[in-house]
């Protein structure tokens, strides 16, 4: 009876309901279709997400026919390609479905060293018929290997940028040559996009022609950009629009640049481990980015104690947030009880007059203190008891003052 009972319900319930609970069910967050505040996120959690709504729309397909025919556009919304046959086999199906016209997010990883010169033929043939393309990640393997021959990098990557159908709002880029062929993106693609992150390690050398194409480059509407360095070309594109912005690498030049034409856009500055924020810097960025909100950068503890950065600067009337990561290398040794001191001597001088809006700062990367014996040692002999969570979170409360809260996380 409960089997009869579930099938005429199957049978009852309009389709647009079916669709509509399908969808919430197997809703897959990526980089690529929900930009986080932390942002950029990671690409692990990205693919984690990926694989567990995979499975439960695989299964959903198999309850009925019913069901495959309401799951199927689900089933290829979000594609991911490991490798040359993945994608070969993506294209025999769709010439036999015409899958491609319900994929809205196309992630392309190589897991394996293979030709990189085939997977972009292949990966562009797959675009040219993605109608419906919101999103595109394409990252290649690297083992110390060249991913192209001599000559072919170049004309692969044009190829693929050339093949983005109009209306993709974000783009991943891991290619050698990026930064020179996307200031020839097609207007439709500029128009339309919204988050670029670009993991070229020098996208393009200078040169006065490739300056000037750049110069006439505009995303009107790009909101979110996330650099591995900061290429010549890309100081020189016109980001009305953006707001958040993240760099791994310092180009000190090029980045004082950038700040200055960007000055009264961005509300979220994000600076990686290779983009140390020193007192000049962070002086620039307070003077210009009058409208910043969050800000986050590396704490290093590598060498003696220097002077904490935030008692040489001016305030900020609008600076609410702080992510501070802390980066420890093993061969510098340092106590538990130096490492309360120096983050108690970092957060100090961030005082409620110079910082009205100041209200979190959040430390994180300390993991390494609580494990190592030496932290142990040091714990113990200042009877410091209970889990390593149960010690950041007396961490925290011991750092926070005036009315700003810190949360010192593993």
């Amino acid at each position: 009876m409960a089997l009869s009972h579930s099938s005429s319900c199957t049978l009852s319930l309009p389709v647009e309901l079916w669709r509509f609970i399908i969808q919430e069910a197997t809703y897959t967050h990526t980089y690529l279709n929900q930009w986080e505040s932390d942002w950029p996120p990671s690409y692990d959690r990205t693919l984690q997400s990926y694989q567990t709504a995979l499975r439960t729309k695989t299964a959903l397909t198999l309850v009925s026919r019913h069901f495959r025919d309401i799951t199927a556009e689900f089933l290829y919304e979000i594609v991911h390609l490991r490798s040359i046959h993945h994608a070969q086999l993506f294209l025999d199906l769709h010439y036999t479905d015409d899958v491609c016209a319900w994929t809205k997010y196309l992630l392309v990883k190589q897991e394996k060293w293979e030709s990189a010169s085939v997977l972009t033929h292949a990966v562009a043939q797959i675009l040219r018929q993605c109608r419906n393309l919101r999103g595109f990640g394409c990252i290649h393997y690297t083992d110390g290997r060249p991913v192209y021959s001599v000559g072919q990098g170049s004309r692969a990557e044009e190829t693929l940028i050339k093949a983005i159908p109009p209306g993709v709002q974000f783009l991943d880029w891991d290619q050698a040559t990026g930064g020179k062929f996307f200031s020839r993106l097609a207007p439709e693609c500029t128009t339309s996009l919204r988050g670029l992150r670009l993991w070229s390690s020098d996208l393009l050398p200078p040169d006065v022609q490739h300056e000037s194409l750049a110069s006439n480059t505009t995303f009107p509407y790009l909101t979110h950009l996330h650099l591995n360095r900061l290429g010549s070309e890309i100081v020189h594109w016109k980001l009305p629009s953006l707001i958040h912005f993240s760099l791994n690498f310092d180009d000190s030049r090029r980045l004082h640049e950038f700040l200055g034409i960007h000055s009264s856009s961005l509300i979220s500055l994000s600076l990686g481990r290779f983009a140390g924020l020193n007192e000049n810097l962070l002086k620039q960025v307070l003077l210009t980015q009058y409208n910043l909100r969050e800000l986050a950068y590396c704490l290093y503890f590598d060498g003696p104690e220097p002077t904490p950065l935030w008692a040489c600067t001016e305030g900020h009337n609008s600076l609410a947030h702080l992510h501070i990561t802390c980066i420890h290398w093993p061969t510098f040794p340092l106590a538990y009880a130096d490492l309360k001191h120096r983050l108690r001597c970092h957060v100090r001088p961030l005082d409620k007059v110079r910082f009205p809006k100041l209200q979190t700062v959040t430390i994180t990367g300390v993991g390494w203190a609580f494990t190592e014996r030496r932290f142990v040692r040091c714990m113990a002999a200042e009877e410091t008891t209970g889990s390593l969570c149960e010690t950041a979170e007396n961490l925290s409360v011991s750092l926070s003052q005036n009315g700003l809260r810190v949360f010192v996380l593993e």
